[in-house]
Protein backbone atom coordinates (compact mmCIF):
# COMPACT_ATOMS: atom_id res chain seq x y z
CA UNK A 1 0.00 0.00 0.00
CA UNK A 2 1.34 3.41 -0.96
CA UNK A 3 1.67 5.87 1.92
CA UNK A 4 -0.51 8.95 1.95
CA UNK A 5 1.58 12.11 1.51
CA UNK A 6 0.14 15.57 2.05
CA UNK A 7 1.57 18.47 0.10
CA UNK A 8 2.72 21.73 1.73
CA UNK A 9 -0.63 23.46 1.26
CA UNK A 10 -2.58 20.50 2.70
CA UNK A 11 -0.25 20.19 5.72
CA UNK A 12 -0.65 23.90 6.49
CA UNK A 13 -4.41 24.08 6.05
CA UNK A 14 -5.98 25.56 9.23
CA UNK A 15 -8.13 22.46 9.76
CA UNK A 16 -5.14 20.14 9.46
CA UNK A 17 -3.11 22.32 11.87
CA UNK A 18 -5.94 22.01 14.42
CA UNK A 19 -6.09 18.24 13.90
CA UNK A 20 -2.32 17.90 14.35
CA UNK A 21 -2.53 19.87 17.62
CA UNK A 22 -5.42 17.69 18.80
CA UNK A 23 -3.63 14.45 17.89
CA UNK A 24 -0.46 15.65 19.63
CA UNK A 25 -2.42 16.35 22.82
CA UNK A 26 -4.03 12.89 22.60
CA UNK A 27 -0.60 11.31 22.07
CA UNK A 28 0.84 13.12 25.09
CA UNK A 29 -2.08 11.95 27.24
CA UNK A 30 -1.88 8.35 25.98
CA UNK A 31 1.85 8.24 26.72
CA UNK A 32 1.28 9.63 30.22
CA UNK A 33 -1.46 7.08 30.90
CA UNK A 34 0.73 4.26 29.62
CA UNK A 35 3.70 5.36 31.75
CA UNK A 36 1.87 6.32 34.94
CA UNK A 37 -0.63 3.52 35.38
CA UNK A 38 -0.52 -0.15 36.17
CA UNK A 39 -2.52 -1.43 33.20
CA UNK A 40 -3.33 -5.02 32.40
CA UNK A 41 -1.34 -6.53 29.51
CA UNK A 42 -4.43 -6.21 27.27
CA UNK A 43 -4.98 -2.55 28.11
CA UNK A 44 -1.27 -1.83 27.71
CA UNK A 45 -1.33 -3.40 24.24
CA UNK A 46 -4.41 -1.35 23.32
CA UNK A 47 -2.78 1.86 24.61
CA UNK A 48 0.42 1.14 22.66
CA UNK A 49 -1.65 0.53 19.53
CA UNK A 50 -3.37 3.88 20.02
CA UNK A 51 0.01 5.56 20.47
CA UNK A 52 1.21 4.04 17.19
CA UNK A 53 -1.99 5.21 15.48
CA UNK A 54 -1.56 8.78 16.68
CA UNK A 55 2.11 8.84 15.67
CA UNK A 56 1.11 7.71 12.16
CA UNK A 57 -1.46 10.51 11.92
CA UNK A 58 1.06 13.08 13.13
CA UNK A 59 3.54 11.85 10.55
CA UNK A 60 1.21 13.25 7.87
CA UNK A 61 2.27 16.71 9.03
CA UNK A 62 5.96 16.10 8.33
CA UNK A 63 7.77 17.09 5.18
CA UNK A 64 8.10 14.05 2.91
CA UNK A 65 11.52 12.40 2.73
CA UNK A 66 12.55 12.90 -0.88
CA UNK A 67 15.81 10.94 -0.50
CA UNK A 68 13.95 7.72 -1.34
CA UNK A 69 13.14 8.92 -4.85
Amino acid sequence: MKALVLDHQERNDPLMRRLFEHWQAELDEARRENDDSNLSPEKTAFKRGRIAQLKALLHLGKEPDLSDK
